[in-house]
């Protein structure tokens, strides 16, 4: 077991992304795609 730096950044950054593209809406961004 080794203890390291939990990697809160990317957690923070991946829930801003996800609040990004629900307000996009995932069908827009299928439409798009």
């Amino acid at each position: 077991f080794e203890a390291g730096t939990p990697a809160i950044a990317e957690a923070i950054g991946l829930g801003a992304a996800i609040d990004y593209l629900s307000s996009i809406g995932m069908q827009r961004i299928h439409n798009y795609e």
